[in-house]
């Protein structure tokens, strides 16, 4: 690497601009991944119609629910 790289990554890092991630607790992990999850099923659930619309939102609160359990025992 050349030195001016390396002075410049040097000069980032002291400037904060190398700060580490802040880790997720295991809840906030779940809940990521239950988001992702959650978009999936209601894809599944088709786009027309009130069957559809009731579909999404029971996948909605199926999953918020979910996600509400395991930040109170994350806690």
């Amino acid at each position: 690497m050349p030195k001016t790289t390396t002075l410049a990554l040097s000069l980032c890092c002291l400037l904060g601009g190398c700060a580490m991630p802040r880790l997720q607790r295991p809840a906030e992990a779940f809940n990521e991944l239950s988001k992702t999850n959650q978009a999936q099923l209601e894809a599944q659930c088709g786009n027309a119609g009130q069957q559809a619309v009731d579909c999404r939102r029971r996948v909605r609160e199926e999953f918020a629910a979910q996600r509400q359990k395991n930040d109170q025992a994350g806690r």
